[in-house]
């Protein structure tokens, strides 16, 4: 007997950032986001808990540099981060029941994905950085106040924290230049859309 084989045809279209779908995020306040992810408990470093049981995590997405793309989480912080131009997402957890500053995406790009039915049929937000850095072990964010001319970030909040123009402005330049004394565990840049 003779046995066929459907031939599958792989598009070689490229849709990772900043091609199609994905569009530029144009910067409009400067401003960014503080949000709070669950890391890995097992991991050294502070990557998402994949290990969580029955609730694996999916973001930050490090592998893809996105945020969103594989969940349905804060979309209304997405939404929002994408209709008020924002570009800074930091990124915070617990470390040793410490909440601590573990990274940030210069967002340059995001797509509407499908609608959400479980959110009121509301358009789902991606996002995706063109650079983004992540450091272990963090800073504590209590420890940061004197490198944000004395803005807290160690204030009370569960999933994110918005912050102004020139809060975002000095945690990320703050954050580019950390001490030695932190291990960099990923660093990206995009080339093209730069």
């Amino acid at each position: 007997m003779r046995q066929r084989f459907l031939k599958l045809k792989v598009s070689p279209r490229d849709i990772r950032p900043p091609n199609f779908p994905w569009k530029r995020l144009e910067p409009a306040t400067g401003g960014g986001v503080l949000s709070f992810y669950y890391s890995d408990s097992h991991s050294k470093i502070p990557v998402r808990d994949i290990t969580r049981f029955g609730d694996s995590k999916s973001d930050p997405n490090l592998e893809t540099m996105t945020y969103g793309l594989f969940s349905t989480c804060e979309q209304e912080m997405r939404q929002s981060f994408v209709l008020k131009g924002m570009e800074h997402l930091f990124f915070c957890t617990n470390r040793a029941h410490v909440r601590v500053l573990t990274g940030y995406y210069h967002v340059r790009w995001y797509n509407i994905g499908p609608p959400l039915k479980h959110r009121g049929n509301r358009d789902d937000y991606w996002l995706a950085g063109n650079e983004i850095r992540f450091v272990n072990p963090g800073f504590p964010l209590r420890d940061l106040s004197g490198y944000l001319r004395g803005v807290r970030l160690d204030l009370r909040f569960r999933r994110f924290l918005y912050l102004g123009e020139p809060y975002s402005a000095e945690a990320s330049l703050s954050f580019a230049r950390y001490p030695r004394s932190n291990e960099r565990i990923s660093q990206g840049n995009q080339k093209a859309g730069r």
